[in-house]
C-alpha cells in the first residue's frame, strides 16, 4: 500500500481505531444515557430471567418476571415478578424444580401478559405449567 494521501491513511486509522475499540467492549454503544443496575435486590441467590428469544418485562412494561435459587446449581427455585414503580416483588410459583440453572424454568409472559407460563420437572418428566 502507498501511501499518496496522508489524509486517507490518517482516517483509515481512525476507523480502525473505533473498530479495536468497539471488539474490546461491545457495549460500548449502548454505555452513554444509560443506568444498568441489579433487578432483585437480594444478591444472595440466582435471578435468571431467560434468554434473549423471551423479554422478562410485562407487555404493559409494569412488571418484570424472573426465576430466582438460591441453590448452588440453580435447580430449585421460585418464579417472581418485580414491580418496577415500587420494586416490590412477589412470588407466583413456589419450589421449581428446573434440570440447572442453564436451563431454568424458561418463564414467559402470555396471554397479553394476564398469564405467565413456564416449565418445570415433575416426577422426571418435563411439564408446561401456567400461572393467571
Amino acid at each position: 500500500m502507498s501511501i499518496t494521501r496522508p489524509l486517507d491513511f490518517v482516517v483509515a486509522l481512525l476507523a480502525l481505531s473505533q473498530l479495536v475499540k468497539a471488539e474490546d467492549d461491545p457495549l460500548a454503544a449502548w454505555r452513554q444515557g444509560v443506568t444498568i443496575r441489579d433487578v432483585a435486590p437480594d444478591t444472595e441467590r440466582h435471578s435468571i430471567h431467560s434468554y434473549f428469544n423471551t423479554s422478562p418485562e410485562s407487555p404493559e412494561g409494569k412488571y418484570v418476571l424472573y426465576y430466582t435459587s438460591e441453590a448452588k446449581n440453580g435447580e430449585y427455585g421460585d418464579l417472581r415478578i418485580l414491580e418496577r414503580a415500587t420494586g416490590r416483588e412477589t412470588i407466583v410459583a413456589r419450589d421449581i424444580t428446573t434440570e440447572d440453572a442453564h436451563r431454568a424454568a424458561c418463564q414467559q409472559w402470555s396471554n397479553g401478559g394476564k398469564s405467565i407460563v413456564y416449565h418445570e420437572v415433575r416426577d422426571g418428566h418435563w411439564r408446561v405449567m401456567a400461572v393467571d
